[in-house]
């Protein structure tokens, strides 16, 4: 496997170079110092999958944080989001025909771009605009070449702005013909490799929901195991290949496992994502300000039940809170306020979880510290090792007993968890593996 240079190896090469992704909504500043010396991210996917619109909403708010404005520009036609370009509340943008009734169904019209529109819709320092071909401009001139002049015009609107778009994947390859070879060989703008780069989002495994010939279905994509997915214990990570590569992209977002998206179309009722990710952005702020800040700490039992009160409520009318549906923020607080609930709530919603994970809905890590947690308290030791107790002699943190310790670690890296012992730094720990040899 070649990873942009003749001098290292590939396992290498990706040590020293690829930033983790966690949460692609929440990206950290690892990720800005790789991208943002770019003036455009032309981000690729496979259409009907969730990962990548949540890459592009991730970015998107870190750049604006960091001080930049930002044009985002999605893979739409613009006469199909007029409801939303009219109002631009949340409520229009699923009721535009784009969602609502698109005239072709290819994975596209998903909540994952529904949501992305919709959180980054109230940022001031974010535009958003559609730059698909309206039916017949093909006849004339070649699709990507009319997408790049609806994306050109944007970026002179504001050439100081950074800019990201998200397509197919084979819209951003660095091939003739295609949306990026025009912007980098166009002299007005004098865009050159250096000022753009373009992700490929490649995966291991998984499932996608898109349009192969016959309608939207459900297909299952699987290859061979490689040094992508072996060199870390986490699943996903961005990568960019060296300047001076061939490769056809500048760079990977890697992740392990595909995820279908959910069509909104396909959902009679229509879910007020927007509206639910907002509620749960408070609960998570509350959530964390008792624990992190030690805020209204002596309320902390009936903070935990108010939230308890909600997310149940939410979960028994939409069930575990997907990932494509709802965000990978909304997924998480489900998660951590059911973490924090009595025994038995967590019994209770354990086997949710499970399914969830297993659909690729749920990070599996957040299920290894349930499952830690409920067999803590159940007076069993533990399996992955994420629960920590105070000394009864001395007070300071020690692990709570951890079954076949001293394999801890491959059963935490296949859940995507650091290694034991950079665990245990955070909170203060020297600790080390049981000695092997006295087993």
């Amino acid at each position: 496997m070649y990873l942009g240079s003749p001098a290292q190896d590939a396992t290498t090469l990706l040590r020293n170079s690829a930033v983790r992704i966690e949460n692609p909504e929440h990206l950290s500043d690892s990720v800005y110092n790789l991208l943002s010396c770019f003036q455009i991210v032309m981000v690729g996917e496979m259409h009907g999958t969730s990962k990548p619109a949540q890459l592009v909403t991730g970015l998107a708010q870190l750049l604006t944080s960091k001080g930049d404005s930002v044009s985002v520009g999605l893979e739409i036609l613009p006469e199909l989001m007029r409801c939303y370009d009219s109002l631009h509340t949340d409520s229009s943008i699923f009721k535009s025909e784009f969602f609502a009734n698109p005239p072709f169904k290819d994975g596209r019209g998903s909540f994952a771009w529904a949501n992305l529109i919709a959180t980054l819709n109230d940022n001031p320092k974010i535009q958003i605009f559609f730059y698909d071909i309206t039916k017949g401009e093909e006849e004339k001139y070649s699709r990507d070449s009319i997408m790049f002049t609806k994306i050109k015009r944007q970026y002179l609107l504001h050439p100081s702005w950074k800019m990201i778009t998200l397509s197919g994947n084979a819209h951003n390859s660095n091939q003739p013909d295609k949306m990026i070879t025009y912007l980098r060989q166009d002299k007005e703008l004098n865009l050159d490799a250096k000022k753009i780069c373009s992700l490929n989002n490649d995966y291991l495994k998984g499932t996608c929901h898109a349009n192969f010939g016959k309608g939207l279905e459900l297909r299952y994509f699987e290859s061979h195991e490689s040094v992508w997915d072996t060199t870390f214990p986490f699943p996903d990570y961005l990568y960019l290949y060296s300047p001076k590569s061939n490769a056809r992209y500048s760079g990977v977002y890697y992740t392990r496992f595909m995820t279908p998206a959910k069509m909104v179309f396909n959902y009679q009722e229509k879910i007020d994502t927007a509206a639910i990710r907002r509620q749960l952005k408070t609960i998570y702020d509350r959530d964390q300000k008792i624990r992190s800040q030690g805020d209204s700490i002596q309320f902390a039992d009936y903070i935990d039940s108010t939230n308890q009160i909600i997310v149940e409520s939410l979960i028994y009318r939409y069930g575990w809170l997907d990932r494509s549906i709802f965000g990978a923020t909304s997924n998480y607080v489900c998660f951590l306020v059911i973490q924090h609930a009595p025994l038995e709530k967590q019994k209770k919603y354990l086997p949710l979880m499970m399914q969830s994970v297993t659909a690729g809905e749920s990070r599996a890590c957040d299920l290894a510290l349930l499952q830690d947690r409920i067999l803590m308290r159940e007076n069993k030791m533990q399996i992955y090792g994420s629960q920590l107790v105070p000394d009864k002699k001395t007070g300071s943190w020690v692990f709570y007993p951890i079954e076949d310790e001293i394999n801890v670690n491959v059963r935490r890296a296949n859940v995507g968890l650091q290694p034991i012992e950079e665990y245990a730094k955070h909170f203060g720990i020297d600790y080390k593996l049981p000695d092997p040899n006295k087993y």
